[in-house]
């Protein structure tokens, strides 16, 4: 009997990976297609307190800040929610830090600590980092191209131009970034420089689901794709694997009826670590105004040369014609974009967001699919901060894109805090009374039942575990 069956095939995943070396001086990651890399790290913007003139004000500085972007930058956008870390989670170490006690902790400190290792060894918390990476070429072109029938690409041939060196190629990369980092922070986020530590760890543990880092890692290795992957990619029909963990790949199948936090929302409810990547291409705007154009030409030829109205050209015309008034009277540029939800199954009895692998409508009406034979391309599509092509992109205009990054959520709190909370979505959130009030005064306002006494209790019993010997007295209400 013959099965026409094709085994599960093993690849050298060092040599398919596109990293060649980490400059630890100035933090730039070097490809060896000759390109270079920046990343950063971004605190999640909080949004309960906004306004509807607070969020219309963020969207329009977000637009803004992708629109001043080289052409042909490529920008990656790494929403990461994995199981919290004392040691990484920016909560609990600005907690611990406020709570360094000279002459030993106290046992309101302890019993504390040892509440939050306790949800930490039964994976009940979780920390969320934001990553986003830039790689910005000289000289670009644009190749439209497919591998497999069902899967459409971008990618930008880079060439670097004649006498023009490494060094400088990099300084404009820094350049870019720094630009693009302080129009964040005059937004009011919070931008931080990732280290080449911390880069090469995540990589590290990306590539080896199953193995811990070593501490005495050479960061500044000549060979960065052979060192950090000590685990074989293996392909089949069903998807891909890093040895015995296996990668679910998500790709948006259309766009949301909502905007990201809404999505995030609904992700980061659910008890699973995902890695959400966003992937954006600065589109040349002269090109794209040149085929808006000439498909608006067909479009107006087909929905007005035939007796029988042409409904569907008539909806694509309007559509072209709406973007092209948006891009020429506002300003508005385009981009292309992808979205992908990457899980790791470390465990055979592990489960898979039930949404994603049974209904494709999850996510504040997001709709998703599960890739399967188109696994292995997107795996080298979204490889963390190496973006080289775009796998199943769309194009949208800034004003769209702006609703959809992936920079929104419940951050670290106070620096200086006080109490641990933990929030509706399983994360601590750190909070100091006073640290934004140089008065020393604060104010508890809530209607009845919302729980201003159980907080005043949490904020006075943090306040005695950082210090016994303060003194508390307690008011009553107004």
């Amino acid at each position: 009997m013959a099965y026409f069956f094709k085994p599960k095939r093993e690849r050298l995943l060092s040599d398919e990976l596109p990293y060649l070396t980490e400059e630890g001086a100035k933090s730039i990651l070097h490809l060896k297609d000759g390109a270079f890399t920046k990343s950063f790290l971004i605190s999640p913007k909080n949004l309960i307190s906004s306004t509807d003139e607070d969020l219309e004000f963020l969207k329009a500085g977000l637009s803004h800040s992708l629109g001043e972007l080289p052409e042909g930058s490529l920008i990656q956008i790494l929403f990461v929610r994995q199981k919290s870390n004392p040691r990484t989670d920016e909560a609990i170490r600005n907690w611990e830090n406020s709570h360094n006690q000279k002459e030993g902790d106290s046992d309101l400190f302890l019993a504390k600590r040892n509440l939050i290792e306790s949800q930490i060894k039964r994976d009940e918390l979780y920390e969320t980092k934001i990553l986003i990476t830039l790689r910005v070429p000289n000289e670009f072109k644009i190749n439209t191209f497919s591998k497999l029938s069902p899967l459409s690409f971008l990618r930008i041939s880079e060439k670097n131009q004649a006498g023009k060196s490494n060094e400088s190629v990099q300084e404009e990369l820094e350049k870019t970034v720094y630009s693009f980092r302080e129009k964040l922070n005059d937004l009011g986020f919070e931008t931080s420089d990732l280290s080449s530590k911390e880069k090469i760890k995540f990589l590290f543990e990306y590539f080896n689901p199953k193995r811990s880092f070593p501490e005495s890692f050479n960061v500044e290795t000549s060979d960065l794709s052979n060192a950090i992957t000590l685990t074989d990619l293996v392909e089949s029909k069903s998807g891909v694997s890093l040895g015995n963990t296996r990668l679910r790949i998500g790709t948006l199948k259309n766009l949301p009826e909502s905007s990201a936090p809404g999505i995030l929302g609904h992700f980061s409810s659910k008890t699973n670590s995902f890695i959400l990547t966003t992937t954006i291409l600065v589109l040349s705007q002269t090109e794209e105004k040149e085929k808006l154009s000439r498909r608006q030409r067909l479009a107006t030829g087909m929905a007005g040369g035939n007796a029988v109205r042409n409904l569907s050209a008539e909806a694509q015309l309007l559509d072209i014609e709406q973007t092209l008034t948006s891009m020429i009277e506002t300003g508005e540029k385009l981009f292309a974009t992808s979205f992908h939800l990457t899980f790791f199954e470390k465990d055979e009895n592990s489960l898979f967001l039930s949404e994603l692998a049974d209904a494709e409508r999850i996510g504040a009406g997001c709709r998703w699919f599960e890739e399967t034979v188109g696994a292995y391309p997107v795996f080298f599509g979204i490889l963390p901060f190496a973006p080289q092509f775009l796998v199943r992109p769309k194009r949208v205009l800034s004003s769209v894109l702006s609703d959809l990054l992936p920079v929104y959520g419940i951050g670290a709190g106070h620096s200086n805090a006080e109490v641990l909370f933990e929030t509706p979505y399983q994360s601590a959130i750190g909070f100091s009374l006073f640290e934004k009030s140089p008065s020393g005064n604060g104010l508890l306002i809530g209607s009845t039942g919302t729980g201003k006494s159980t907080l005043a209790c949490g904020l006075i019993l943090g306040m005695l575990a950082q210090n016994p010997n303060a003194e508390t007295k307690v008011g009553g209400a107004a």
